[in-house]
Protein backbone atom coordinates (compact mmCIF):
# COMPACT_ATOMS: atom_id res chain seq x y z
CA UNK A 1 0.00 0.00 0.00
CA UNK A 2 1.41 3.21 -1.26
CA UNK A 3 1.81 6.17 1.01
CA UNK A 4 2.53 9.41 0.47
CA UNK A 5 5.32 11.35 1.42
CA UNK A 6 5.19 13.66 4.65
CA UNK A 7 1.78 12.54 5.26
CA UNK A 8 0.46 12.70 8.88
CA UNK A 9 0.45 9.59 11.27
CA UNK A 10 -3.39 10.40 11.46
CA UNK A 11 -3.99 10.25 7.35
CA UNK A 12 -1.55 7.19 6.93
CA UNK A 13 -3.37 5.27 9.38
CA UNK A 14 -6.97 6.34 7.90
CA UNK A 15 -5.81 5.16 4.74
CA UNK A 16 -4.72 2.11 6.01
CA UNK A 17 -8.13 1.46 7.45
CA UNK A 18 -10.04 2.21 4.19
CA UNK A 19 -8.47 -0.98 2.50
CA UNK A 20 -10.82 -3.25 4.92
CA UNK A 21 -13.05 -4.84 2.66
CA UNK A 22 -15.62 -7.47 3.57
CA UNK A 23 -15.42 -9.01 0.43
CA UNK A 24 -12.22 -10.38 0.58
CA UNK A 25 -11.35 -12.08 3.91
CA UNK A 26 -7.24 -10.80 3.13
CA UNK A 27 -8.54 -7.16 2.45
CA UNK A 28 -10.81 -7.24 5.64
CA UNK A 29 -7.34 -8.65 8.00
CA UNK A 30 -4.92 -6.31 6.34
CA UNK A 31 -7.12 -3.75 6.80
CA UNK A 32 -7.89 -4.07 10.58
CA UNK A 33 -3.93 -4.85 11.28
CA UNK A 34 -2.86 -1.78 12.47
CA UNK A 35 -5.59 -2.34 15.19
CA UNK A 36 -3.72 -5.15 16.00
CA UNK A 37 -0.08 -3.47 15.49
CA UNK A 38 -1.44 -0.36 17.77
CA UNK A 39 -2.77 -2.77 20.74
CA UNK A 40 1.12 -4.34 20.96
CA UNK A 41 2.79 -1.30 21.14
CA UNK A 42 0.81 0.18 23.39
CA UNK A 43 1.42 -2.83 25.38
CA UNK A 44 4.83 -2.82 25.05
CA UNK A 45 5.32 0.69 26.22
CA UNK A 46 3.27 0.09 29.07
CA UNK A 47 5.28 -2.87 30.13
CA UNK A 48 8.37 -0.40 30.22
CA UNK A 49 6.80 2.37 31.89
CA UNK A 50 5.18 0.36 34.43
CA UNK A 51 7.41 -2.30 35.38
CA UNK A 52 10.65 -1.00 34.21
CA UNK A 53 10.93 -3.57 31.02
CA UNK A 54 12.93 -1.80 28.17
CA UNK A 55 10.87 -1.25 25.66
CA UNK A 56 12.03 -3.56 21.78
CA UNK A 57 10.49 -3.59 18.66
CA UNK A 58 11.46 -6.98 18.01
CA UNK A 59 8.57 -8.77 20.21
CA UNK A 60 6.30 -6.55 19.14
CA UNK A 61 7.01 -7.27 15.02
CA UNK A 62 6.78 -10.87 16.33
CA UNK A 63 3.58 -10.99 18.15
CA UNK A 64 2.15 -9.46 15.06
CA UNK A 65 3.75 -11.53 12.75
CA UNK A 66 2.89 -14.67 14.64
CA UNK A 67 -1.06 -13.04 15.17
CA UNK A 68 -1.00 -12.90 10.95
CA UNK A 69 0.65 -16.37 10.34
CA UNK A 70 -2.05 -18.20 12.45
CA UNK A 71 -4.95 -16.46 11.36
CA UNK A 72 -3.97 -16.46 7.32
CA UNK A 73 -3.45 -20.43 8.23
CA UNK A 74 -7.30 -20.28 9.09
CA UNK A 75 -8.38 -18.13 5.56
CA UNK A 76 -8.78 -19.63 2.12
CA UNK A 77 -5.95 -20.13 -0.66
CA UNK A 78 -6.78 -19.88 -3.90
CA UNK A 79 -6.87 -17.46 -7.23
CA UNK A 80 -6.82 -13.93 -6.13
CA UNK A 81 -6.93 -14.89 -2.69
CA UNK A 82 -3.54 -16.42 -2.77
CA UNK A 83 -1.81 -13.28 -4.77
CA UNK A 84 -3.01 -11.22 -2.09
CA UNK A 85 -2.22 -13.30 0.86
CA UNK A 86 1.35 -14.23 -0.07
CA UNK A 87 1.42 -10.14 -0.87
CA UNK A 88 0.60 -9.55 2.51
CA UNK A 89 2.68 -12.45 3.88
CA UNK A 90 5.93 -10.91 2.16
CA UNK A 91 5.18 -7.01 3.22
CA UNK A 92 5.27 -8.68 6.73
CA UNK A 93 8.14 -10.88 5.97
CA UNK A 94 6.63 -14.12 6.16
CA UNK A 95 6.33 -17.27 4.29
CA UNK A 96 2.87 -17.92 3.13
CA UNK A 97 1.14 -20.18 5.85
CA UNK A 98 -0.63 -23.41 4.94
CA UNK A 99 -3.68 -24.45 5.08
CA UNK A 100 -3.69 -27.09 7.96
CA UNK A 101 -6.29 -26.54 10.66
CA UNK A 102 -4.24 -24.49 13.73
CA UNK A 103 -5.63 -24.80 17.12
CA UNK A 104 -4.13 -22.07 17.80
CA UNK A 105 -6.30 -19.48 16.91
CA UNK A 106 -10.02 -19.31 16.42
CA UNK A 107 -12.10 -16.76 14.65
CA UNK A 108 -14.73 -15.25 16.79
CA UNK A 109 -17.48 -12.86 15.83
CA UNK A 110 -20.17 -10.75 17.70
CA UNK A 111 -23.34 -11.58 17.40
CA UNK A 112 -25.81 -8.98 17.46
CA UNK A 113 -29.08 -8.47 19.50
CA UNK A 114 -32.50 -8.44 18.25
CA UNK A 115 -34.19 -5.31 17.37
CA UNK A 116 -34.73 -3.20 20.19
CA UNK A 117 -32.54 -4.99 22.42
CA UNK A 118 -28.90 -4.01 23.66
CA UNK A 119 -26.35 -6.37 24.21
CA UNK A 120 -23.46 -5.52 27.14
CA UNK A 121 -20.33 -7.24 26.81
CA UNK A 122 -17.84 -7.59 29.97
CA UNK A 123 -14.78 -8.62 30.91
CA UNK A 124 -12.05 -8.39 33.25
CA UNK A 125 -8.80 -9.98 34.45
CA UNK A 126 -5.84 -9.92 37.32
CA UNK A 127 -1.86 -9.88 36.63
CA UNK A 128 -0.89 -13.24 38.47
CA UNK A 129 -4.96 -14.50 39.26
CA UNK A 130 -4.21 -12.50 42.37
CA UNK A 131 -2.83 -9.86 41.78
CA UNK A 132 -3.62 -5.92 40.27
CA UNK A 133 -6.67 -6.09 38.31
CA UNK A 134 -9.03 -4.38 36.20
CA UNK A 135 -12.24 -4.75 34.00
CA UNK A 136 -14.71 -3.15 31.51
CA UNK A 137 -16.82 -3.57 28.88
CA UNK A 138 -19.19 -2.22 25.67
CA UNK A 139 -22.82 -1.72 25.24
CA UNK A 140 -24.29 -2.07 21.59
CA UNK A 141 -27.33 -1.76 19.99
CA UNK A 142 -29.04 -4.16 17.40
CA UNK A 143 -26.93 -2.03 14.73
CA UNK A 144 -23.44 -2.26 16.54
CA UNK A 145 -23.77 1.46 17.34
CA UNK A 146 -22.12 1.72 20.56
CA UNK A 147 -24.32 3.16 23.23
CA UNK A 148 -21.55 3.44 25.88
CA UNK A 149 -17.84 1.86 26.82
CA UNK A 150 -16.30 1.42 30.35
CA UNK A 151 -13.33 0.20 32.27
CA UNK A 152 -12.45 0.55 35.95
CA UNK A 153 -9.14 -0.14 38.16
CA UNK A 154 -10.43 -2.78 40.91
CA UNK A 155 -6.58 -3.18 43.02
CA UNK A 156 -5.97 -6.68 44.27
CA UNK A 157 -8.28 -9.32 43.32
CA UNK A 158 -8.79 -12.36 41.20
CA UNK A 159 -9.89 -13.36 37.50
CA UNK A 160 -13.18 -14.66 38.75
CA UNK A 161 -13.78 -11.40 41.00
CA UNK A 162 -12.48 -8.76 38.25
CA UNK A 163 -14.77 -10.64 35.81
CA UNK A 164 -18.07 -10.30 38.19
CA UNK A 165 -17.14 -6.63 39.49
CA UNK A 166 -16.94 -5.65 35.53
CA UNK A 167 -20.73 -7.69 35.22
CA UNK A 168 -21.86 -5.72 38.10
CA UNK A 169 -20.34 -1.94 36.96
CA UNK A 170 -22.11 -2.80 33.22
CA UNK A 171 -25.31 -3.67 34.28
CA UNK A 172 -25.31 -0.85 36.86
CA UNK A 173 -24.38 1.36 34.55
CA UNK A 174 -27.06 0.04 32.07
CA UNK A 175 -29.65 0.73 35.19
CA UNK A 176 -28.20 3.91 35.41
CA UNK A 177 -28.56 5.36 31.97
CA UNK A 178 -31.88 4.03 32.22
CA UNK A 179 -31.70 1.60 29.91
CA UNK A 180 -33.52 -2.08 29.42
CA UNK A 181 -34.16 -5.22 27.16
CA UNK A 182 -30.05 -6.05 28.35
CA UNK A 183 -28.42 -9.23 26.92
CA UNK A 184 -24.77 -9.08 29.00
CA UNK A 185 -22.50 -11.63 27.66
CA UNK A 186 -19.05 -12.55 29.68
CA UNK A 187 -16.42 -14.89 28.69
CA UNK A 188 -15.90 -16.20 32.10
CA UNK A 189 -17.31 -20.04 32.58
CA UNK A 190 -17.22 -19.73 35.96
CA UNK A 191 -19.24 -16.16 36.48
CA UNK A 192 -22.00 -17.97 34.21
CA UNK A 193 -22.14 -20.99 36.62
CA UNK A 194 -21.84 -19.27 40.00
CA UNK A 195 -25.00 -16.88 38.56
CA UNK A 196 -27.00 -20.43 37.86
CA UNK A 197 -25.70 -22.25 40.74
CA UNK A 198 -24.28 -20.21 43.45
CA UNK A 199 -21.96 -22.04 45.76
CA UNK A 200 -20.35 -21.20 49.54
CA UNK A 201 -17.00 -21.68 48.58
CA UNK A 202 -16.79 -18.67 46.31
CA UNK A 203 -14.62 -15.76 47.65
CA UNK A 204 -17.10 -12.66 49.70
CA UNK A 205 -16.26 -10.26 46.82
CA UNK A 206 -17.67 -12.74 44.07
CA UNK A 207 -20.63 -13.19 46.60
CA UNK A 208 -21.18 -9.18 47.28
CA UNK A 209 -21.22 -8.73 43.03
CA UNK A 210 -23.23 -11.83 42.40
CA UNK A 211 -25.83 -10.34 44.51
CA UNK A 212 -25.78 -7.03 43.05
CA UNK A 213 -25.68 -8.74 39.61
CA UNK A 214 -28.78 -10.80 40.49
CA UNK A 215 -30.56 -7.68 41.95
CA UNK A 216 -30.08 -6.08 38.45
CA UNK A 217 -30.91 -8.57 35.76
Amino acid sequence: MPFIRDQTIHSRLHQWFSTANRSSPWLFIWGIAPSFIIWELWLGRHTARFENNPFSPGPTIQKVARWLRDIGSLLPNSGSSSLLRNSIMQAFGLDSPSNSTSDRVRIISWAKPPPSWLKLNVDGSARGNLGIGGGGGVCRDHQGCIIFVFHNFYGQVSNTVAEAQAMADGLQLCRDMGLSNIIAETDSQAIFDAIRNPRSSYHWKVWYNLGKILQLV
